[in-house]
């Protein structure tokens, strides 16, 4: 594994770059309307390591810069 001496991770380590929750019932992509995003977090943020809590009330994830 590479690492990036930087960031201190994975230089091939994927992102994301924002985070919305969808009801099951709709369709991926949903429309913006049906869309809980999540927000909080510093713009351009690299979003990593994305869960739900064990009783699915709270949302983790990391944030790169």
């Amino acid at each position: 594994m590479r690492v990036d001496p930087e960031l201190w991770s994975g230089s091939k380590m994927g992102y994301n770059l924002g985070i919305a929750i969808v009801p099951a019932e709709e369709v991926v992509p949903a429309p913006d309307s049906k869309c809980k995003h999540v927000t909080g977090y510093p713009a351009g943020s690299w979003l990593n390591y994305v869960s739900w809590s064990p009783d699915s009330r709270l949302l983790a994830f990391t944030v790169r810069r």
